[in-house]
Protein backbone atom coordinates (compact mmCIF):
# COMPACT_ATOMS: atom_id res chain seq x y z
CA UNK A 1 0.00 0.00 0.00
CA UNK A 2 2.76 2.25 0.74
CA UNK A 3 4.32 2.49 -2.25
CA UNK A 4 1.09 1.80 -4.77
CA UNK A 5 0.88 5.60 -5.46
CA UNK A 6 -3.26 4.86 -5.10
CA UNK A 7 -3.24 1.92 -7.60
CA UNK A 8 -2.52 -0.63 -4.64
CA UNK A 9 -6.26 -2.42 -4.05
CA UNK A 10 -6.81 -2.37 -8.19
CA UNK A 11 -3.55 -4.19 -8.15
CA UNK A 12 -4.58 -6.39 -5.62
CA UNK A 13 -7.19 -7.41 -6.83
CA UNK A 14 -5.77 -8.31 -10.05
CA UNK A 15 -2.89 -9.84 -9.05
CA UNK A 16 -3.32 -13.33 -10.85
CA UNK A 17 -2.95 -11.66 -14.37
CA UNK A 18 -0.28 -9.42 -13.47
CA UNK A 19 3.69 -10.18 -13.50
CA UNK A 20 6.69 -8.23 -12.73
CA UNK A 21 9.75 -8.92 -14.85
CA UNK A 22 13.00 -7.49 -13.26
CA UNK A 23 15.72 -5.22 -15.67
CA UNK A 24 18.77 -6.95 -16.92
CA UNK A 25 21.82 -5.93 -17.50
CA UNK A 26 24.44 -5.88 -20.44
CA UNK A 27 26.64 -9.10 -19.76
CA UNK A 28 29.29 -7.66 -22.69
CA UNK A 29 29.08 -4.21 -20.64
CA UNK A 30 29.61 -5.42 -16.94
CA UNK A 31 31.30 -8.52 -16.79
CA UNK A 32 34.53 -9.33 -14.60
CA UNK A 33 35.91 -11.89 -17.22
CA UNK A 34 36.04 -9.32 -20.35
CA UNK A 35 35.42 -5.71 -18.26
CA UNK A 36 38.65 -4.03 -20.27
CA UNK A 37 38.45 -0.96 -17.32
CA UNK A 38 39.35 -2.86 -14.25
CA UNK A 39 43.41 -4.35 -13.36
CA UNK A 40 42.48 -7.98 -13.71
CA UNK A 41 40.07 -10.67 -15.21
CA UNK A 42 38.32 -13.15 -12.89
CA UNK A 43 35.19 -15.54 -12.92
CA UNK A 44 32.84 -17.59 -10.53
CA UNK A 45 35.83 -20.46 -10.79
CA UNK A 46 38.64 -18.49 -10.20
CA UNK A 47 38.21 -15.25 -7.94
CA UNK A 48 42.18 -14.41 -7.53
CA UNK A 49 41.48 -11.34 -9.74
CA UNK A 50 38.81 -10.10 -7.12
CA UNK A 51 41.92 -9.46 -4.84
CA UNK A 52 43.58 -7.87 -7.51
CA UNK A 53 41.36 -5.26 -8.36
CA UNK A 54 40.77 -4.70 -4.47
CA UNK A 55 44.41 -3.57 -4.11
CA UNK A 56 44.02 -1.59 -7.62
CA UNK A 57 41.05 0.14 -6.21
CA UNK A 58 42.22 1.22 -3.32
CA UNK A 59 45.61 1.87 -4.44
CA UNK A 60 43.62 4.25 -6.99
CA UNK A 61 41.88 6.38 -4.04
CA UNK A 62 44.68 6.39 -2.68
CA UNK A 63 43.41 4.51 0.72
CA UNK A 64 46.25 2.21 2.89
CA UNK A 65 44.58 -0.14 4.72
CA UNK A 66 45.06 -3.60 5.50
CA UNK A 67 44.34 -6.32 2.68
CA UNK A 68 41.45 -8.08 5.07
CA UNK A 69 39.84 -5.04 5.84
CA UNK A 70 36.30 -5.01 4.20
CA UNK A 71 35.37 -2.45 1.62
CA UNK A 72 32.37 -1.07 0.98
CA UNK A 73 30.73 0.75 -1.75
CA UNK A 74 27.81 3.02 -2.52
CA UNK A 75 27.16 3.89 -6.09
CA UNK A 76 24.22 5.77 -7.32
CA UNK A 77 22.15 9.19 -6.83
CA UNK A 78 22.46 11.02 -3.50
CA UNK A 79 18.95 10.94 -2.97
CA UNK A 80 16.91 10.07 0.56
CA UNK A 81 14.72 7.62 -2.06
CA UNK A 82 18.39 5.61 -1.99
CA UNK A 83 19.11 5.88 1.95
CA UNK A 84 21.81 8.15 1.34
CA UNK A 85 20.43 9.99 4.98
CA UNK A 86 20.53 6.20 6.56
CA UNK A 87 24.09 6.21 5.63
CA UNK A 88 25.45 9.34 6.39
CA UNK A 89 23.59 9.35 10.12
CA UNK A 90 25.07 6.19 10.75
CA UNK A 91 28.74 7.06 9.01
CA UNK A 92 30.33 7.44 12.65
CA UNK A 93 28.85 4.00 14.08
CA UNK A 94 29.83 2.10 10.86
CA UNK A 95 33.69 3.20 10.51
CA UNK A 96 33.73 2.24 14.61
CA UNK A 97 33.17 -1.40 12.73
CA UNK A 98 36.24 -0.89 11.00
CA UNK A 99 35.38 -0.96 7.14
CA UNK A 100 36.46 1.95 4.12
CA UNK A 101 33.87 3.52 2.23
CA UNK A 102 33.79 4.58 -1.06
CA UNK A 103 30.90 6.72 -2.89
CA UNK A 104 30.60 7.17 -6.55
CA UNK A 105 27.12 9.70 -7.50
CA UNK A 106 25.56 12.91 -7.44
CA UNK A 107 22.31 14.36 -6.46
CA UNK A 108 21.45 16.60 -3.21
CA UNK A 109 23.52 19.24 -2.85
CA UNK A 110 23.01 18.58 0.99
CA UNK A 111 24.12 15.73 1.06
CA UNK A 112 27.09 16.24 -1.12
CA UNK A 113 28.61 18.79 1.43
CA UNK A 114 27.81 16.06 4.54
CA UNK A 115 29.88 13.80 2.96
CA UNK A 116 32.75 16.38 2.14
CA UNK A 117 32.31 16.89 5.91
CA UNK A 118 32.19 13.12 6.73
CA UNK A 119 35.47 12.86 4.11
CA UNK A 120 37.41 15.48 6.03
CA UNK A 121 36.61 13.83 9.82
CA UNK A 122 37.45 10.15 8.16
CA UNK A 123 40.43 10.44 5.39
CA UNK A 124 41.59 7.26 6.01
CA UNK A 125 38.42 5.49 5.18
CA UNK A 126 36.37 7.41 3.52
CA UNK A 127 36.58 8.32 -0.22
CA UNK A 128 33.90 10.34 -1.96
CA UNK A 129 33.54 11.32 -5.77
CA UNK A 130 30.79 13.11 -7.08
CA UNK A 131 31.38 13.41 -10.70
CA UNK A 132 30.15 10.24 -12.60
CA UNK A 133 33.39 8.05 -13.96
CA UNK A 134 32.70 5.33 -15.93
CA UNK A 135 36.69 4.06 -15.61
CA UNK A 136 36.18 4.38 -11.63
CA UNK A 137 32.90 2.96 -11.64
CA UNK A 138 34.07 -0.55 -13.10
CA UNK A 139 36.80 -0.22 -10.84
CA UNK A 140 34.28 -0.31 -7.82
CA UNK A 141 32.42 -3.00 -8.88
CA UNK A 142 35.13 -4.91 -9.36
CA UNK A 143 37.48 -3.94 -5.95
CA UNK A 144 34.91 -3.56 -3.50
CA UNK A 145 34.01 -6.13 -0.84
CA UNK A 146 30.09 -5.05 -0.20
CA UNK A 147 27.77 -2.92 -2.32
CA UNK A 148 25.75 -0.76 0.73
CA UNK A 149 21.82 -0.41 -0.84
CA UNK A 150 20.00 1.33 1.83
CA UNK A 151 17.34 2.16 -0.23
CA UNK A 152 14.09 4.09 1.41
CA UNK A 153 12.17 2.18 -1.74
CA UNK A 154 13.62 0.69 -5.45
CA UNK A 155 11.37 -0.30 -8.09
CA UNK A 156 13.87 -2.59 -9.24
CA UNK A 157 17.42 -1.26 -9.33
CA UNK A 158 20.63 -2.10 -11.57
CA UNK A 159 23.33 -0.94 -9.20
CA UNK A 160 22.43 -4.51 -7.03
CA UNK A 161 22.21 -6.98 -10.23
CA UNK A 162 25.87 -5.46 -11.78
CA UNK A 163 27.34 -6.25 -8.09
CA UNK A 164 26.59 -9.22 -8.22
CA UNK A 165 27.63 -9.99 -11.48
CA UNK A 166 31.32 -8.80 -10.20
CA UNK A 167 30.85 -10.70 -6.64
CA UNK A 168 30.45 -7.92 -5.11
CA UNK A 169 27.89 -8.88 -2.22
CA UNK A 170 24.66 -6.38 -1.36
CA UNK A 171 23.65 -5.23 1.76
CA UNK A 172 20.39 -3.97 0.91
CA UNK A 173 17.02 -2.79 2.00
CA UNK A 174 14.35 -5.39 1.71
CA UNK A 175 12.46 -3.76 -0.52
CA UNK A 176 10.94 -3.40 -4.13
CA UNK A 177 13.11 -5.02 -6.68
CA UNK A 178 16.29 -5.54 -4.18
CA UNK A 179 14.01 -7.97 -2.26
CA UNK A 180 13.41 -9.94 -5.73
CA UNK A 181 17.21 -10.32 -6.70
CA UNK A 182 18.92 -10.65 -3.66
CA UNK A 183 18.52 -13.89 -1.78
CA UNK A 184 18.86 -13.27 2.12
CA UNK A 185 22.12 -15.46 3.79
CA UNK A 186 21.32 -18.11 5.67
CA UNK A 187 23.94 -19.06 8.23
CA UNK A 188 22.10 -22.48 8.68
CA UNK A 189 22.15 -23.69 4.79
CA UNK A 190 24.89 -21.52 4.02
CA UNK A 191 23.07 -19.82 1.46
CA UNK A 192 22.55 -16.58 -0.67
CA UNK A 193 23.36 -13.89 -2.41
CA UNK A 194 23.14 -11.11 0.09
CA UNK A 195 22.25 -9.56 3.39
CA UNK A 196 19.10 -7.76 3.73
CA UNK A 197 17.64 -5.99 6.78
CA UNK A 198 14.06 -4.90 6.75
CA UNK A 199 12.92 -1.66 9.10
CA UNK A 200 14.07 1.38 7.90
CA UNK A 201 16.26 2.58 10.90
CA UNK A 202 19.86 2.88 12.07
CA UNK A 203 19.65 -0.15 14.24
CA UNK A 204 18.71 -2.64 11.34
CA UNK A 205 21.26 -0.92 8.72
CA UNK A 206 24.14 -1.60 10.82
CA UNK A 207 22.84 -4.93 12.28
CA UNK A 208 23.00 -6.24 8.77
CA UNK A 209 26.33 -4.97 7.81
CA UNK A 210 27.49 -6.53 11.23
CA UNK A 211 25.96 -9.60 9.75
CA UNK A 212 27.94 -9.33 6.57
CA UNK A 213 31.13 -8.76 8.33
CA UNK A 214 30.96 -11.54 10.58
CA UNK A 215 30.33 -14.12 7.39
CA UNK A 216 33.32 -11.96 5.20
CA UNK A 217 35.74 -13.12 7.92
CA UNK A 218 35.52 -16.88 6.81
CA UNK A 219 36.38 -16.96 3.69
CA UNK A 220 35.09 -20.06 2.21
CA UNK A 221 31.90 -18.84 2.87
CA UNK A 222 32.66 -15.07 1.50
CA UNK A 223 33.77 -17.42 -1.47
CA UNK A 224 30.51 -19.37 -1.77
CA UNK A 225 28.41 -16.30 -1.28
CA UNK A 226 30.25 -14.48 -4.34
CA UNK A 227 30.26 -17.50 -6.47
CA UNK A 228 26.58 -18.15 -6.20
CA UNK A 229 25.87 -14.11 -6.85
CA UNK A 230 27.87 -14.42 -10.03
CA UNK A 231 26.12 -17.54 -11.12
CA UNK A 232 22.44 -16.24 -11.23
CA UNK A 233 21.84 -14.75 -14.33
CA UNK A 234 20.41 -11.08 -15.02
CA UNK A 235 21.15 -10.86 -18.54
CA UNK A 236 18.80 -8.90 -21.14
CA UNK A 237 18.35 -12.60 -22.24
CA UNK A 238 17.14 -13.84 -18.92
CA UNK A 239 14.49 -10.98 -19.12
CA UNK A 240 13.10 -11.69 -22.14
CA UNK A 241 12.59 -15.50 -21.82
CA UNK A 242 10.22 -14.30 -18.97
CA UNK A 243 8.46 -11.85 -21.23
CA UNK A 244 8.11 -14.38 -23.75
CA UNK A 245 6.52 -16.60 -21.09
CA UNK A 246 4.05 -14.23 -20.26
CA UNK A 247 3.17 -13.43 -23.96
CA UNK A 248 2.85 -17.47 -24.46
CA UNK A 249 0.67 -17.53 -20.97
CA UNK A 250 -1.52 -14.26 -22.59
CA UNK A 251 -2.29 -15.96 -25.99
CA UNK A 252 -2.92 -19.24 -23.91
CA UNK A 253 -5.37 -17.84 -21.73
CA UNK A 254 -7.12 -16.19 -25.00
CA UNK A 255 -7.36 -19.48 -26.78
CA UNK A 256 -8.99 -20.97 -23.84
CA UNK A 257 -11.29 -18.30 -23.38
CA UNK A 258 -12.52 -18.38 -26.99
CA UNK A 259 -12.88 -21.85 -26.62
Amino acid sequence: EEYGFGLDGVLRRRRDVLYGVINGIEYDRWSPEIDPYIHAHYHHRDLRGKALCKKDLLSKINLDVAKNTPVMAFIGRLATQKGVDLLVDNMDRLFRLGVVLVVLGTGDERYERLLMDKQSRYPDVLYVDFEFNESLAHKIYAGADMMLMPSRYEPCGLVQLISLRYGTIPVARSTGGLTDSIEDFDPLKKTGTGFLFDDYNGSAFLECVKRAIVVFTVKSSWHRIMREAMLRDFSWNASARQYLQIYQEAVKRRHEHKG
